[in-house]
């Protein structure tokens, strides 16, 4: 994921040292005013995790395919029911795992990991 330096600017994150040798850094810092002999990056992940997510969101949404999705979800929310517990790396009740009222379902399709939180009722 990349941000923009308007991005990085408004969220106001730390520069750490950048990459020597890249060959994008000298056209960037000539477009911002950086010294081409100090290359600099930002990471996303400086980012507040909520900010990051909602980000993340906001860029895939255009191409997740809704019905897939709402398919996905059923599937997991039936093995749910049948498992009780989803063990998960994430934490809800300080416990490692979501419990049925609190369900987290990760999709994974390649590097992209979308997780949905899903309330059973």
């Amino acid at each position: 994921m990349l941000l923009s330096y308007e991005q990085v600017r408004a969220y106001e994150l730390p520069a750490t040292e950048g990459k020597h040798g890249d060959p994008r850094w000298s056209a960037f810092a000539r477009r911002y005013g950086f010294g081409p002999a100090c290359p600099v990056q930002w990471e996303a992940e400086a980012l507040k995790p909520a900010e990051l997510q909602r980000l993340v969101l906001a860029a895939v949404a255009p191409y997740v395919d809704r019905d897939v999705l709402a398919r996905q979800v059923a599937v997991s929310v039936d093995q749910v029911r049948e498992d009780a517990v989803v063990p998960c790396r994430c934490q809800s009740s300080g416990h490692g795992h979501f419990q049925p009222s609190s369900t987290a379902i990760i999709w994974s399709s390649g590097s992209t990991h979308m997780v949905c939180h899903v309330r059973i009722l």
